[in-house]
């Protein structure tokens, strides 16, 4: 893995964490309300954006797509995953769509030094 590539899953965690947080938070805060300002106060609670930054972690991690979510009602965007991803979206849409099949880690340059190999 590349040094950009593991600054974006150590942003992409911070993020997630930071996001999840601030959902218990604002769910404990709705526990105390009652009726229709406890759902209305549930509904904005949840934060929309964090299944696309779980699964673009997950691409990030070389898992599959399946591994991540074996099922969903909705399929998830794939813009919006390649931006948190860094990467084009043709790419994640051909991952959304790939089954079961992984994405292959690149093999890490090795460098003869004299007698050893240096990865």
């Amino acid at each position: 893995m590349d040094t950009k590539t593991k600054q974006q899953i150590k942003q992409l965690k911070t993020d997630i964490k930071a996001s999840a947080t601030r959902t218990r938070e604002l769910r404990n805060e709705a526990q105390k309300l009652s009726g229709m300002e406890k759902w209305r106060a549930q509904a904005n609670s949840l934060d929309y954006k964090q299944r696309e930054r779980l699964l673009a972690y997950g691409y990030l991690r070389f898992r599959t797509y399946h591994q991540i979510e074996q099922k969903c009602r909705e399929a998830p965007s794939a813009r919006m995953i390649a931006q948190f991803a860094g990467v084009p979206s043709e790419e994640i849409a051909s991952w959304l769509m790939s089954g079961d099949t992984r994405r292959v880690k690149p093999e890490p340059e090795v460098v003869q030094e004299g007698d050893r190999a240096v990865a």
